[in-house]
Order: structure tokens, then sequence, then C-alpha cells
């Protein structure tokens, strides 16, 4: 319930539109365990995106849950994309309020929590976009390799070199992340920026192609809009 009092004056001449301030978001099951193990129950709400993604499949109301079944989701996967996620302090703050395509939604929103919407073995899921510790779930640079392409183990005459023409794609990105900023909680959010770049990109910019990616929706740190940028 909402009370508005509005005392018109010079100033004001219409109000198309009301904002909120909401603390609490809505109530979802939490995963309990990195191997994916779920609360029965609804118990509070949620910043992480993999407990985002069980509630989108489960909800009764707004999920998908009449055209899809729980064992066609990677519950374990999901536990350890969920742990990675509160290790790295990467979250999922926004509201979801229109229809849109799961799959498609996911494939666009997973990436701003370093995830990636992702199907294993005919299972969907959510995994980590990037390298990181199997034991202490942290980012890390550490790729294990699991085999080598050589010589050894290709088919005779298969090995063909190709030559990509230098373009857009081959260039250093100077981009700039939009986030919401909501570090004063007695106030309304807004939206911010931050400017990731390789070292050497600022002094060559003609070498460079600048982009802008609006994580605003959604993303509400500093420290996650740089990780996002280091990504891309």
């Amino acid at each position: 319930m909402l009370g508005l009092n509005i005392y018109s004056g010079q100033g004001v001449r219409d109000l198309r539109s009301l904002s909120a301030w909401v603390n609490k978001g809505k109530k979802v099951r939490k995963i309990i365990d990195v191997d994916g193990n779920y609360a029965d129950v609804l118990s509070e709400s949620t910043s992480y995106a993999p407990e985002i993604f069980l509630d989108s499949v489960l909800d009764k109301e707004n999920g998908i849950t009449a055209y899809a079944n729980i064992n066609g989701i990677d519950k374990k996967q999901l536990g350890i994309s969920q742990q990675f996620c509160k290790v790295n302090e990467l979250f999922m703050d926004g509201v979801i309020a229109d229809p849109a395509s799961w799959r498609e939604f996911w494939s666009q929103v997973a990436p701003f929590s370093l995830l990636e919407f992702a199907r294993i073995g005919g299972k969907e899921t959510l995994i980590p976009a990037v390298p990181y510790d199997s034991r202490l779930y942290t980012i890390s640079r550490e790729v294990q390799i699991s085999a080598l392409f050589n010589q050894g183990n290709i088919l005779e005459d298969s090995y063909k070199e190709e030559f990509l023409d230098y373009g857009d794609n081959t260039q250093d990105l100077i981009a700039t992340i939009v986030y919401r900023d909501t570090a004063n909680d007695k106030v309304f959010p807004q939206n911010t920026s931050v400017q990731i770049h390789k070292d050497d990109a600022e002094f060559d910019e003609s070498l460079s192609i600048r982009q802008t990616f609006d994580l605003s929706a959604f993303v509400s740190s500093r420290e996650q809009a740089i990780k996002y940028g280091k990504l891309l």
C-alpha cells in the first residue's frame, strides 16, 4: 500500500510515473550446498544469479515450470556457480518485469555475473565464464590443459592455417561500463560509469575501439562492473 501527497505549484506540471525504493526482493528457494540441493520452501530474497535462475524454473506463476522439468536443469553445476558468485561477490540486483524468452534472457544477463548460460549433457545451467580455483572458487588465471592439439592427435593432412583480417575483432577495447550506484542507501540510486582498458590502450586510441555497455539494470557494484570490463 502506498500513500502519495502532491502539492502542486509552478514547478509541478504533470506526474507520469512513480518511483519506489524496494529494500527486499521476491522470496526464492535457497541453494543449500555446492551439490545444488535447494530448500523445499520459499525463505528469503537473493542477489545471486544461480538462485534466481532456479526460481525462474520453479515459480509456478512467473516462471517456466509449466513448460520445463527440474530434471532438465543441472543442479550440481548451479550449486558450484552459486558458490563462485558468493566468493567473488558477483550480484544480480534488478527487476525482471517484462515477459521475455527464458533462454534469451539468461544468455544476455548471465555474463553480468561472469556466468554463461550453457547446456551440459542435455541439461541447462549457468557456468562460470572465467577460470576459477575448483577448491576455493576464486577467479584464477591458471587454466588446466586437458588436451594438446598437435600432429600426434589429429588426422593426417587435416591441419590447415588461416590468417584473419585485422579488424574490429582484433583491436584493443576501451570499454565504458555503466552500473547503478547504490553507495548511499538513503537516496535513490543513480547510474555512473567506469572505464576499462589495457595499460597501453589510452596512449594509442587510434588502434582501439570504444564501446559502452549498460549493466545498470542488474549490476550495483563498481567492483563487479570492473570485473565484467576485464572479461570483455
